[in-house]
Formats: structure tokens, C-alpha cells, sequence
């Protein structure tokens, strides 16, 4: 897989330590899409910047969070001595499947250009 190639070795086992035995970045590729444990997770996966602002602003994103905040979010689990595994795993799965591909997936502008009309 193209991700896993772009990776470095110590990246890479940290992320193996959290994937199932026979699993890898291609295999969790749909993770997102498919897991039922945690309900409305779509605004997760974007974040409207109003077309007058220049850049993300934290108010652009709503209550139940988007992808800035997510991926803080989940970039503090992975972080935390603390987290369970599951924990973790969940984490690394939606920052690896869910929120860093958008940019492969859909042709889009960085966060800080992405507009909406007021």
C-alpha cells in the first residue's frame, strides 16, 4: 500500500502494534465507513470555513467536532500512556482510514482555503 511505503519503520511497527494479526492500512481502509460503535461521526470528516474567512477559525467547527478537532483529538489518545488499547486502535483507525485520506480521496484545497458560502 502507498501510505504503509511512505511511512517510516518506527511509524510503522507503532501502527502494527495496534492493528489485528493479518491486518494492515489496506485491510482498515473502510474502517470508518463501516463501524457501528459510535453514531454521527460524519462531521468528523470535514470542516466549513466560511467563503468570507481567510483560514479555519475553531468556531467553524460545530458541537459534535470536525476533522481539526479530531484529529487533536485522537492525536492525544495515541499519545496517552493511559488510553486502552482499544482505545488507541480506534483512534489510529479513524485518523488512518477516515480523516488522512480525504485529501487522496477528494480533490480539496488545505483546511485553511476550504469555503462554504456564508
Amino acid at each position: 500500500m502507498l501510505a504503509e511505503s511512505r511511512l517510516t519503520p518506527a511509524a510503522l511497527a507503532a501502527i502494527r502494534r495496534f492493528l489485528e494479526p493479518g491486518e494492515d492500512l489496506a485491510v482498515i481502509s473502510t474502517w470508518a465507513d463501516q463501524q457501528q460503535e459510535i453514531p454521527r461521526t460524519g462531521p468528523w470528516h470535514y470542516v466549513n470555513v466560511p467563503i468570507a474567512e481567510s483560514r479555519y477559525d475553531a468556531r467553524d467547527c460545530p458541537p459534535q467536532g470536525c476533522v481539526a478537532v479530531k484529529i487533536e483529538d485522537f492525536r492525544r489518545v495515541l499519545l496517552d500512556p493511559d488510553a486502552s488499547r482499544k482505545e488507541k486502535q480506534q483512534a489510529l483507525r479513524y485518523m488512518m482510514t477516515s480523516m488522512m485520506p480525504q485529501a487522496r480521496l477528494q480533490p480539496r484545497a488545505p483546511i485553511s482555503m476550504v469555503r462554504t458560502s456564508p
